[in-house]
């Protein structure tokens, strides 16, 4: 999803709830790596994951991401240090107002992310980044979405 898509969906009075979603890094490339991005009436934006090293910023999150890149931007094809990366792909979107299923993820999102059970773990089949975007989404029984096949550790 390009820039200019991204910004063309955000309402400044609504609240957005976004998953993401891009190939994993080289060689695990069929697998998919999903991440969350919310928005506040404003356009205030946040990014939250779950990586594969540690917060270098909060080490009380241990694994767990705050803006450590844009929000519809996508991760290195590979482990070194490079110029290619892979497109983001949007999986999910919800928007609305106060009386919105938007708003009650946004209000609680931070108290939900601090209750992650496995924040000081990261595996490349179970505690990765879509068990922790599924284990959010499964906060919220009305949305009706479940990540696709491909995110391995769902």
């Amino acid at each position: 999803m390009n820039q200019q898509a991204f910004k063309d969906m955000i309402h400044n009075t609504d609240y957005h709830f976004f998953v993401f979603s891009c190939p994993a890094i080289v060689p695990f490339n069929l697998a998919l790596h999903t991440r969350i991005v919310v928005v506040y009436p404003g356009e205030k934006i946040t990014r939250r994951e779950l990586g594969h090293f540690k917060n270098p910023k909060d080490s009380s999150l241990w694994y767990i991401h705050k803006d450590l890149l844009f929000p519809r931007q996508w991760i290195s094809k590979y482990f070194w240090p490079t110029k290619k990366h892979f497109e983001s792909k949007l999986l999910y979107h919800c928007s609305g107002n106060l009386d919105s299923i938007p708003y009650k993820i946004v209000s609680s999102l931070e108290e939900i992310i601090q209750r992650y059970p496995y924040k000081q773990a990261y595996r490349l089949v179970w505690h990765n980044s879509n068990f922790f975007t599924q284990w959010i989404l499964n906060h919220f029984p009305e949305i009706k979405f479940e990540l696709p096949r491909n995110a391995i550790g769902k």
